[in-house]
């Protein structure tokens, strides 16, 4: 089974995050601050990061950065996850090593194509 960290701290966000991603046989791990996120992230060994950018302690840019930096985590996908949708923004992230970028709220269809197209989970199909 996979393991996906989802770093989010509005608890409304992940909610709907949890509620999507249930299509897929994945184990879904919580961090509400962008230190949790390193912690767990170094501890769970995730398959895939969800990265909230706007977080209570840290700029989600800056935590993906510190994930990166463990060397067994290097590999591992992350995709940022903002309502900040302007095009440097976009720009940036995707420049600083996240695999994909997507905007609140988050909708279903591309979240789930995003996760499978980067660890090859098959879900249901969620109308």
């Amino acid at each position: 089974m996979v393991t996906i960290l989802i770093v989010e701290d509005n608890a409304v966000n992940l909610q709907l995050i949890h509620r999507y991603l249930k299509a897929f046989d994945a184990r879904l791990v919580d961090a509400r601050t962008g230190l949790q996120g390193i912690q767990l992230a170094n501890a769970e060994q995730p398959d895939l990061i969800l990265m909230d950018i706007h977080l209570p302690d840290m700029n989600g840019k800056d935590v993906a950065a510190c994930i990166h930096d463990l060397p067994q985590l290097q590999h591992v996908p992350i995709v940022a996850i903002t309502a900040d949708d302007t095009t440097e923004l976009r720009q940036q992230c995707l420049d600083e090593g996240f695999d994909a970028y997507l905007t609140k709220p988050v909708s279903v269809g591309n979240l789930l194509r995003v996760v499978q197209n980067l660890i090859g989970l098959q879900g249901q199909r969620i109308a």
